[in-house]
């Protein structure tokens, strides 16, 4: 099951979302794609991250942050970036759990952006 999720980030401040999924699942993918092209930059960048349904544990990241070691790459406007997902034992959930989806911004970008998220869901097998 894949479940696309779009969001809003303006040019400073921070936005936390939520993915419900109502039935018992294991996350098996992430994608990602912007709407602008957002530079790499080590003072002005936003970093997304996705949490899983403890709302603390990350599970994916993505910035845009190239200062003191962040690692952080340009995104690109129409390229779709699959995300590694880490912690793999946290990302299932029972049912009518959620993902937590943090951005956050550090500076200021030069223009508020865009993007989607796509989740992709297996059932979670009975035992």
């Amino acid at each position: 099951m894949l479940v696309p999720i779009n969001l809003a980030q303006a040019t400073t401040g921070a936005v936390v979302s939520f993915v419900p999924v109502p039935f018992a699942c294991r996350l098996v993918s992430i994608t990602l794609v912007g709407n602008i092209t957002l530079a790499a930059n080590g003072t002005n960048h936003l970093t997304i991250t996705v949490k899983a349904a403890d709302g603390a544990t990350a599970l994916a990241s993505r910035t845009t942050n190239s200062g003191g070691g962040a690692g952080g790459t340009t995104l690109t406007a129409g390229t779709v970036e699959g995300l590694a997902i880490t912690n793999f034992d946290d990302s299932g959930l029972t049912a009518n759990q959620a993902y937590k989806i943090e951005t956050a911004v550090g500076g200021t970008l030069a223009n508020a952006t865009d993007f989607t998220l796509v989740f992709e869901f297996e059932a979670a097998r009975s035992v």
